[in-house]
């Protein structure tokens, strides 16, 4: 029982995890042969070491009577284990094989995941030639079952605490208040449906920028702009989901609801756009350019929670409401716009928060067409006439009136001549005024991911 609750209680972070358990089965039971094994590609990650490999098995470790002999366990009775899922102290009279031929009594136990799959297995045997009783009989056969349901509660619960210490400690450095709930509530992070706004940020004019200051300032500054753009995400409730080169993803929403989501996901966006003159003041003389970046933001709902693997998970977002944010980030370097937002994400803005609305957009590869405006940083009044004129002319062209539509915006691009919406809202009335007899689509398809 001693035996038993040590392994119930010890780590199988080490070596001597399993060493210890083989040694244990095989001093109670007065085993020849006790080895431990495990699937290949099954075993789990941060499991040190093994002994040798045996066909599609690995030996992690090996005790017994006669462990010094040349010894290989039966690969027939582990296919029964791993098919059966139960524990097997008989030795199969239909496939005596080599590896079988002095057996007396054998046990096997099969490891298992938490998921049901068979992941490993306890294998033992006596030989005939040992001096008394040869036979491994039922009680034999529960020990080693109990000590395979230790080990098999043990790497779970192994598995779960290292996915839980990454995961806390991702929270705690870049969500410390997310970290302290997930204290009270451990299943915070479990998969759910939840309604989220998604941010996409990217730094525009990143490949000429590194390929001119070299790769070792390159990863300073880029630390450096991600560092403070993570900062506004933070300070405005935000949760930074990852990094992908030269662009961060954020979200709100989840783990913990959020009703006012899409505020705050704006309210992030226009500061990180107030930050970028003082990093360019910063960073003049080392990347010799100003830059800027580019922002969409859209919201929905989405599938939340670990993904990944083994080796490395995260906390995220799936689902379309996902790809429509990278999209639009996309699109803001079309329209030279530095931030854009989906109607959805328009829906949850307080009516004081200025907007634009820019076109209906059909993204790459999503089905449902989506609202998209522009969000202005410090708006004046001749923005707000601006949008007023710009709005006059979509109508128009929403309405197929092409070329009321092309003179209206010829008007607006005459003064607002740096407008990226206005000159491709301009380009595409003249090419439908262009376009005698063909069916008017007024919604934009963009071509671009």
């Amino acid at each position: 029982v001693e035996a038993v609750i040590e392994i119930f209680q010890s780590s199988p972070a080490t070596i001597e995890y399993f060493e210890n358990a083989a040694n244990a089965i095989a001093n109670l039971l007065q085993l020849d042969h006790i080895a431990i094994l495990f699937k290949k590609n099954h075993k789990p990650v941060a499991i040190p070491g093994k002994l040798s490999d045996w066909g599609e098995w690995e030996i992690q470790a090996l005790a017994g009577n006669r462990a010094e002999d040349e010894w290989v366990p039966s690969t027939s009775v582990l296919k029964m284990v791993e098919r059966d899922h139960q524990t097997i102290y008989k030795v199969p009279s239909e496939d005596i094989t080599r590896s079988l031929e002095e057996v007396a009594g054998l046990v096997a136990s099969p490891l298992v995941s938490k998921s049901g799959e068979v992941i490993g297995a306890i294998y033992a045997d006596r030989r005939s030639n040992m001096v008394g009783v040869a036979e491994v009989n039922r009680i034999d056969a529960k020990f080693v079952e109990l000590f395979a349901n230790g080990i098999s509660l043990g790497l779970e619960r192994f598995t779960q605490e290292r996915q839980i210490s990454e995961i806390r400690g991702t929270l705690e450095r870049f969500y410390p208040s997310i970290a302290r709930q997930m204290e009270e509530n451990p299943d915070l992070l479990d998969p759910k449906s939840a309604n989220v706004s998604i941010l996409f940020a990217d730094i525009r004019g990143f490949s000429r920028i590194s390929e001119r200051i070299g790769p070792k300032k390159t990863i300073t500054w880029i630390n450096s702009v991600m560092s403070r753009l993570s900062d506004a995400v933070l300070r405005h409730h935000g949760v930074v989901v990852d990094y992908v080169g030269d662009e961060i993803l954020a979200m709100w929403g989840a783990p913990m609801e959020q009703q006012n989501h899409a505020e705050f996901a704006v309210e992030a966006a226009l500061e990180m756009i107030g930050l970028l003159p003082s990093i360019n003041k910063e960073w003049a003389e080392e990347i010799g350019e100003p830059f800027e970046i580019g922002i969409g933001i859209n919201s929905g709902e989405a599938q939340v929670g670990n993904t990944g693997s083994d080796i490395k998970r995260k906390y995220g977002p799936l689902g379309d409401v996902v790809n429509v944010g990278s999209r639009l980030q996309g699109a803001t370097k079309q329209l030279k716009a530095q931030l854009l937002i989906t109607g959805s994400t328009a829906n949850g803005l307080p009516n004081q928060i200025p907007k634009r609305r820019i076109r209906t957009v059909r993204f790459v590869n999503v089905k449902q067409a989506k609202e998209v405006y522009e969000i202005p940083f410090q708006p004046n009044e001749d923005w707000s006439k601006l949008r007023d004129e710009y709005e006059k002319g979509l109508n128009h062209f929403e309405n197929a009136e092409f070329r009321k539509a092309s003179q209206q915006m010829a008007g607006v691009v005459n003064r607002w001549q740096n407008d990226g919406p206005s000159l491709l809202l301009l380009a595409e009335s003249v090419r439908w005024l262009q376009s005698e007899g063909a069916e008017p689509d007024p919604v934009w398809q963009l071509v671009q991911k």
